[in-house]
């Protein structure tokens, strides 16, 4: 492989049920499920835009459902074809490995550092506002520091890229709270690691994070207040 960067798309697979359960019941089962697929197929054709290749990086909920792997297999076939384009690079798919959110963020990293990749970043599949220019961005941000890290409002990071492993950046964190961008800026002080940002995005998390995406052409059916639009 080439030292081309690679953006890890860091999804879960879109089963009914298995995805996005925080907007419950705004939204149905079926409606978080097309929801997550949507967004991660958006994420995909904005990876295309920019010079980097694309990994994406799967949870194991497919496993436990009884269409699990039919769905798998359509969602990985979807994301490629969001993928293609005449910018494109190498895509490639698999399950994430790893006891725990950070211990699968640290192996994806590693995974795709050592193929080859000088630069990585890791990303969610669950941002919708984001855009090529974000993405252009946090390389370009690489260019400069050892850690790269796209804060979100609430306390987290939607972004983090590497040119090397950095384990101890993912070490007994806990993902979810206020204090995950802060504790990650102190691990890296503390190992003399150079950090830059990318521009701050949101994820979607509450329904209150659905009237935020409302304004959005292709987001407006999933407003908590319409009909759930059919699962993929």
């Amino acid at each position: 492989m080439s030292g081309r960067p690679v953006i890890v798309l860091f999804t879960r697979v879109p089963v009914a049920g298995a995805v996005k359960t925080r907007l419950a019941p705004a939204l149905s089962a079926d409606a978080r499920a097309r929801l997550q697929w949507e967004m991660a197929c958006d994420c995909a054709r904005h990876i295309a835009q920019v010079p980097a290749d694309l990994a994406v990086h799967y949870g194991d909920e497919w496993r436990r459902a009884p269409e699990g792997e039919a769905v798998r297999d359509a969602f990985i076939a979807s994301l490629k074809d969001a993928y293609a384009g005449p910018g494109a690079g190498s895509f490639r798919a698999r399950e994430q490995r790893g006891a725990g959110l950070g211990a699968r963020m640290q192996e994806a990293l590693a995974c795709e550092l050592g193929r080859g990749a000088d630069t990585c970043l890791l990303m969610g599949s669950d941002l919708p506002e984001v855009r090529p220019v974000d993405l252009a961005a946090g390389l370009a941000a690489a260019r400069t520091a050892d850690v790269v890290l796209g804060p979100s409002t609430d306390g987290g990071y939607w972004l983090v890229g590497l040119h090397e492993p950095f384990p101890q950046l993912f070490d007994h964190k806990s993902y979810g709270s206020a204090s995950v961008l802060q504790e990650a800026l102190a691990v890296c002080a503390a190992h003399g690691r150079r950090v830059a940002f990318a521009p701050t995005r949101d994820d979607v998390d509450t329904p209150s994070d659905l009237e935020r995406i409302e304004r959005l052409p292709a987001y407006r059916g999933f407003a908590p207040a319409s009909a759930p639009p059919t699962s993929a």
